[in-house]
């Protein structure tokens, strides 16, 4: 059964032409005859039943083709979650079609129906055959959001999809969707995994280690350890064995290579957390955070570790631009003008890039 068979009591609906004939306009898309024969095809489903748009099995399967067509057509993605919801999953063959199913009850959430797991499950291998080509399209990952939504996902769906996301990074680690949609899973469902028995702040905290492993200057896995640990702020805020740990694990990484601004930050970060702390509390590891610098600066910094990446071709033993960088938001920390200053000195001969901002910074000591 072809698509025009498919949906043969429903009449095309062309683009409309008010602004004059295709054929006048200056600019005009050539669109192939069949994608524009699928796309007014789209618009007639669309203006169906009074403009609701027919929700049925055949619409359902119909509009993965026009989803494979443009992956990006958020118009097609949102049709297709709304025949989800109507109850007409599994269906993207249009000579597959299932009898229609009655239609399964809903929430106030318009994001949130009752669908059976396996429907989901084949939703996502959809989506997923889809985003194998289209890596970075925003509709293809709302949609895998929208569709594990509907549905409240078991331990063992959630380590899939995680899975995934993992499958994802391999071809790119630094997939700002893949991360931001690890970070959506983690953050809404890491209790309820918890009350399966996964804990999904240590498989992350595993993961991320591994993927850092690979590239230490890869920020967004560094951005996505800071997100466990403040997610779980309400356990590790106050406690310094929590400081100590990622404070050596940034140091660890800084002995590999004194020129990966990506740990020096996220040192800084430490040490901001503990001079928020109330009464003190974090200012002996601070201080002990400060002679390590201090000390890194005075000594070699190269590291002996053979499990440790190689620096980058350039990476010696001169003047680390980090370093100071670090001492000098400690200085101003503790209201040594003088020595942010000095500092700022030395940074104008090194970071050749920033001399403006080295310049402006020491103007407010």
């Amino acid at each position: 059964m072809t698509l025009q068979q498919l949906l043969s009591d429903l009449a095309p609906l062309a683009v409309s032409q008010s602004e004059g004939p295709v054929h006048s306009q200056i600019c005009s898309i050539q669109y192939s005859p069949q994608f524009t024969l699928l796309m007014n095809t789209f618009r007639g489903v669309l203006a169906a039943d009074n403009g609701e748009g027919e929700l049925s099995a055949r619409t359902h399967a119909f509009v993965a083709h026009v989803i494979e067509a443009n992956a990006a057509n958020y118009t097609a993605w949102h049709f297709r979650r709304r025949t989800l919801r109507a109850g007409f999953g599994c269906a993207t063959s249009p000579s597959l079609l299932p009898p229609p199913p009655p239609p399964l009850s809903t929430t106030t959430n318009n994001n949130t129906a009752n669908l059976p797991p396996d429907t989901i499950i084949q939703e996502l291998e959809f989506t997923e055959e889809v985003g194998g080509t289209n890596p970075k399209n925003y509709q293809v990952w709302y949609h895998r959001r929208a569709v594990i939504s509907m549905h409240l996902p078991s331990s063992d769906m959630i380590l899939s999809e995680l899975f995934y996301i993992d499958s994802v990074l391999e071809e790119d680690a630094k997939n700002y969707h893949a991360w931001s949609h690890r970070q959506w899973l983690v953050n809404d469902y890491t209790a309820s995994c918890l009350e399966s028995g996964v804990d999904l702040i240590k498989h992350e905290y595993e993961t991320v280690e591994k993927l850092l492993a690979l590239d230490w200057r890869n920020n967004s896995g560094w951005n996505h350890r800071w997100f466990l640990w403040n997610l779980n702020n309400d356990n590790d805020n106050d406690n310094l064995v929590v400081f100590e740990r990622e404070a050596e694990y940034a140091k660890t990484v800084i002995l590999a290579d004194k020129h990966n601004e990506s740990p020096f930050k996220y040192l800084r970060g430490v040490m901001s957390k503990l001079w928020a702390m109330v009464g003190g509390e974090g200012d002996e590891l601070g201080e002990q955070i400060k002679s390590w610098v201090i000390d890194l600066r005075l000594n070699s910094t190269k590291s002996n570790d053979t499990n440790m990446p190689p620096p980058p071709s350039g990476a010696g033993p001169t003047e680390s631009i980090h370093v100071l960088s670090l001492l000098c938001d400690i200085s101003e920390h503790e209201g040594d003008s003088e020595n942010v200053k000095s500092l700022c000195d030395e940074l104008k001969l090194l970071d050749e890039v920033r001399v403006k901002y080295w310049e402006w910074r020491k103007q407010f000591e």
